[in-house]
């Protein structure tokens, strides 16, 4: 079964299944979502939402539960782990994985899936400030905290939703993932300053990508629902990869996370009355939907034309069981 899209915008399948039939999909995941071409030239691409086998009507949602899908991979991972209620480990929402005796879905555990493919596809196909992408892939998608016996959400991607903010100590270095407009072109007969000179500074001045936008806002209202519907959080831990062969932290690592002040502004706080107004957005599809179509439509938002990586940028042997 599949829902095309209207305005293109597979989101908008979703809603119309939700809507008009009161369906939930539960499985939003990169391999559920199609573009489809046209023969016509004239005629757009359009999207598709395919794959509504663990779908489940919201009034029934309490007497039905199955099973979440996994890749052959990561079967070692869960094969002593409680099953859990529905979806695919990467995509579902931090949640839903940290609380897997519940078992019941909402809007907003599939609305955070989708920002979840944002983040996996834009790290493996966009231009970004991530140097060890495999070591990225697995800390926030493939990873898990195991306690007796059982699987809950991977520690990066709880404090992602609980912080409003992606965090990652990446080759020694703690940096907030930030997209770039655009790869640099390679420089050839000249020095390296020459690349500086036409694109800018490698790190500060390429500007930024609207996806970054995007991005933040999402993280609000994430930060925001978190704040709401689960605990705050236990003392912030950042995992880092690719130390070297001693896996030990960089000094500089340690230091500044010592000095990360109690009361700083990604620290998980109590709900806040502004936390109603953003969670709230989660609460059904149209500010989502406004917030994509503001920013795929807008004037000023400069949408590069070469951001794009010439290839997957995930290595070609990254094996999440071995990371």
């Amino acid at each position: 079964m599949y829902l095309h899209c209207g305005d293109n915008i597979v989101l908008s399948a979703h809603s119309q299944a939700f809507k008009k039939a009161d369906i939930l999909h539960r499985d939003i995941s990169t391999g559920n979502m199609l573009i489809v071409d046209s023969e016509d030239p004239e005629t757009p691409r359009h999207g598709c939402l395919t794959d509504w086998e663990l779908s489940v009507s919201m009034q029934q949602q309490g007497s039905r539960q199955a099973h979440r899908t996994v890749s052959a991979s990561l079967y070692l991972r869960i094969l002593y782990s409680h099953m859990r209620p529905q979806g695919t480990w990467q995509f579902m929402s931090a949640i839903l994985l940290s609380e897997p005796d519940k078992g019941l879905c909402a809007l907003a555990h599939d609305l955070e899936s989708f920002f979840h493919v944002l983040i996996y596809m834009g790290v493996r196909y966009l231009k970004h400030n991530i140097e060890s992408v495999g070591g990225f892939m697995d800390k926030y998608f493939d990873d898990a905290n195991y306690c007796q016996g059982s699987m809950t959400c991977a520690p990066l991607k709880l404090a992602t939703m609980q912080l409003g903010i992606i965090r990652y100590a990446d080759k020694k270095q703690v940096k907030d993932l930030r997209f770039l407009p655009f790869f640099p072109e390679p420089v050839t007969g000249g020095s390296a300053s020459d690349l500086t000179n036409r694109r800018g500074s490698a790190t500060t001045s390429l500007g930024t990508h609207p996806i970054n936008a995007i991005m933040c806002e999402l993280l609000r209202w994430l930060k925001a629902y978190y704040a709401e519907n689960l605990p705050p959080l236990k003392p912030v831990v950042i995992q880092v990869a690719d130390v070297g062969p001693s896996n030990t932290v960089d000094k500089d690592v340690v230091e500044w996370l010592d000095e990360l002040d109690e009361d700083e502004t990604h620290e998980p706080t109590e709900p806040q009355p502004e936390d109603t107004s953003l969670a709230g957005k989660l609460n059904g599809h149209g500010p989502l939907l406004r917030l994509l179509l503001n920013w795929i439509h807008s004037e000023t938002a400069n949408w590069p034309m070469d951001d794009k990586a010439p290839r997957d940028q995930l290595p070609p042997k990254y094996d999440p069981y071995k990371e």
